[in-house]
């Protein structure tokens, strides 16, 4: 009976030493996991190898139609090539994928486990087969407590409209996120916070993080740029919070325990500079932008991009390939530069996408004549959008339009 007292001790001393590495991604969920859909690389379903989940305000990891085998939600998956069985690399442990948006001292947030729906009203949420695309609204709110902003109080519109990138070969997904003001005042202080935890199969909780092109946008003279980076994958979405943390700095103390059998460990600085392989620990990404303040009407849009390559060397391949000039890579403790997972940005280092689109409706010029505009797509340094136009006992009639993205910044 003795030596099972010792032995029972032992086992509850262990577990208690390794709670504070397990708290860092097991977290209740304490947002609410609103129904959300599924879109893929491709509409064929043989030819279908990653998976992108949204919920409706935007954010990552839904449970609605869950495919991941080792997560109860979806978020980045990817159907893993030794056994054909999909895999997760943000929704295994808490659902802390996210972002967040403030202006005029104002903010809301999108996160399932971290702060879950604050600040934000859900305006309209469409999914398709290749598409997703959210739109919501941030204004103030009726006090500290409540979860919705004032109706007909909102102060800025928040698009993400989600759909595959074709320039990369089809291993990533691409967000066009568009901030607008809808009020009568201009809106300042603009920023936009993204934020998310790797968890990378087949070491989930035990990972490598790059970050490149942080030092680049940092010290851009004109906005958009970035105002804060670190590898802090559980900080508050909300981009008016407190100063990330650096995460694998923080776990170096149990290197002992995340290192074992890893090529190599780096856990140097993380927070606002590039660093490469900084692990492995439990670790993600962090990254808040300021943009321009915004007259009645201005809008700003940026990419953003979440996918995944069989190497690291494809990887960068594909970041290049979409023109992302700020990024994050993610890859397993047991292979660093084999399957990696991509998160990444463009507009948002001093140079800024052009909004002067024209919105997606009908008009009708005349009794007998109407004109749709579709769909906008980013490719390489511009972005296309078609119009489709109908005249009576006459067929259709495309018009392809390219508009360059906007180079001084202004």
């Amino acid at each position: 009976m003795k030596k099972f007292k010792i032995y029972q001790n032992t086992v509850l001393l262990v577990a208690l030493l390794l709670l504070p590495m397990q708290t860092y991604s097991w977290h209740w969920y304490s947002g609410d996991v609103t129904k959300g859909a599924i879109i893929y690389n491709s509409v064929v379903p043989a030819k279908r190898q990653i998976a992108l989940g949204v919920n409706k305000h935007g954010h990552l990891n839904t449970v609605t139609g869950n495919i991941a085998t080792n997560a109860g939600a979806t978020g980045l998956a990817y159907k893993w090539p030794t056994d054909g069985k999909w895999k997760d690399a943000t929704a295994p442990g808490c659902l802390c994928e996210g972002w967040g948006v403030s202006g005029n001292g104002y903010s809301g947030t999108a996160d399932v486990s971290v702060g879950g729906i604050r600040g934000l009203t859900l305006e309209s949420f469409e999914p398709s087969i290749a598409n997703i695309k959210s739109v919501t609204k941030m204004g103030p709110s009726s006090s500290r407590y409540a979860t919705t902003p004032i109706a007909g109080k909102e102060i800025l519109q928040i698009t993400h409209d989600y759909g595959p990138a074709p320039e990369s070969q089809h291993i990533m997904f691409q967000g066009l996120v568009t901030i607008s003001n809808i009020s009568d005042k201009k809106v300042t202080n603009v920023r936009y916070r993204r934020v998310m935890d790797w968890d990378i199969p087949p070491t989930e909780f035990n990972e490598y993080v790059t970050h490149v092109g942080v030092t680049k946008s940092l010290s851009a003279e004109k906005l958009p740029k970035l105002i804060q980076a670190c590898d802090d994958g559980f900080q508050l979405p909300d981009p008016m919070s407190s100063s990330c943390r650096e995460l694998a700095l923080a776990l170096k103390r149990w290197s002992w325990y995340y290192s074992r059998g890893a090529p190599s460990t780096n856990y140097g600085p993380t927070k606002n500079v590039d660093f490469e392989h900084s692990g492995p620990a439990d670790h993600g990404s962090s990254f808040t932008f300021q943009f321009p303040d915004l007259k009645c009407g201005e809008s700003v849009s940026f990419m953003m991009y979440y996918g995944v390559a069989n190497t690291r060397v494809k990887a960068i391949e594909a970041v290049k390939a979409v023109g992302a000039d700020l990024y994050s890579l993610g890859a397993s403790k047991s292979s660093r530069d084999g399957i990696t997972f991509i998160f990444a940005f463009k507009g948002v280092s001093g140079v800024k996408l052009a909004t002067d689109l024209p919105p997606k409706a009908a008009t009708l010029p005349s009794l007998d004549r109407v004109q749709v505009t579709g769909k906008i797509l980013a490719y390489k340094d511009r972005l296309y959008n078609t119009t489709f136009e109908y005249r009576k006992d006459q067929q259709w009639k495309g018009h392809l339009y390219r508009r360059d993205l906007i180079t001084d910044g202004d």
